[in-house]
């Protein structure tokens, strides 16, 4: 998991959650720091792009966690959008936390400050 939830800044509790439509072909895990496409979310891909927030959970359309990843396996905390996801009657969402006072952190992989760590 690229980051992992460990409070809020705010002394009133609770994250601000938006429910919005994965974009096509996503892959999508929870942790991931998104950003918004014409209506879509999306993954953020290079350094500069504008943090929309953090996915918090992957839902279908009845809002229910997905049996499968999209990609012929088990649900387990990732899945690929389809080719179609934004054109689809009940397309993959994602529950992304939108608040500024929720606090993360992450495991460096590599050096701190470059585009790996």
């Amino acid at each position: 998991m690229p980051f992992k939830k460990t409070g809020t800044f705010d002394p009133h509790g609770g994250p601000i959650l938006f429910t919005g439509e994965f974009g096509d072909s996503v892959i999508a895990v929870v942790g991931r720091a998104v950003e918004t496409d014409f209506g879509s979310i999306n993954i953020v891909s290079t350094a500069g792009d504008l943090i929309f927030g953090q996915i918090e959970g992957i839902v279908t359309f009845q809002g229910v966690a997905p049996t499968g990843n999209g990609n012929s396996g088990d649900f387990t905390q990732f899945y690929l959008t389809s080719a179609s996801n934004t054109t689809l009657a009940e397309p993959v969402l994602g529950i992304i936390d939108v608040s500024k006072t929720s606090k993360y952190s992450a495991d460096s992989s590599d050096t701190i400050g470059t585009t790996y760590g």
